[in-house]
């Protein structure tokens, strides 16, 4: 993925905005294009001094760095302000490769990316968040793998002692072990970690 292949993802959220807006459903629920846009002939005179701006502002961006989608997106814009992980197997029976599973949430730019093993899977725009929210950014996605034990997370902690073990309910039959504190949550199975989520909390919750 080049430079231009991140910018055009920056704006795959207003695309697809923009994309929703003329067209409708047929009977059969499938989607049908919109009458066609007809432009007015008219002459549109070229601002040269901002195309060279803008030509100029792409050129100082930095070259993506990394070798997968995920680590080029962060190189470029850094780390995510929440996230998501999950660890999942792949095929119908779930006995296929492990899968891991990440969704980046930008709240400056109201846009979250999805990754499946590092591959961008969707770009979809967020709401926007009003007033003062406290994002967990002292967490960083790479930090948390399969093998990730809680010995290892304690150490990112301030104070783990007040992460509780608290097993699933017996009902659903799946031995899960999850702890919750410090705007994070993590869920432990039988082989290991399992999920993984990073919680903003607004003014109001934080009082």
């Amino acid at each position: 993925m080049k430079r231009w292949g991140i910018l055009l993802l920056a704006l795959a959220g207003l695309a697809a905005l923009l994309g929703s807006c003329g067209g409708g459903e047929d009977e059969g629920g499938a989607a049908t294009p919109g009458p066609p846009l007809v432009l007015p002939d008219i002459d549109v005179e070229i601002d040269e001094a901002l195309v060279a701006q803008m030509e100029d502002a792409v050129a100082a961006l930095p070259d993506p760095l990394g070798d997968n989608d995920r680590d080029q997106i962060r190189s470029m814009i850094g780390l995510p302000d929440a996230f998501t992980i999950s660890f999942e197997r792949s095929g119908e029976d779930g006995d296929g490769p492990l899968v891991r599973y990440e969704t980046w949430y930008y709240y400056e730019l109201n846009t979250a990316y999805e990754f499946a093993d590092g591959a961008l899977i969707s770009n979809l725009p967020m709401d926007a968040v009003d007033g003062l929210v406290f994002l967990p950014k002292k967490y960083d996605p790479a930090d948390f793998e399969r093998t990730t034990t809680w010995d290892e997370i304690v150490l990112m902690l301030s104070d783990p002692d007040s992460f509780v073990p608290r097993e699933l309910e017996a009902e659903y039959e799946v031995p899960l072990v999850f702890y919750a504190g410090e705007q994070l949550l993590v869920v432990f199975d039988d082989e290991g970690l399992f999920y993984v989520e990073t919680v903003p909390l607004t003014a109001e919750e934080e009082s």
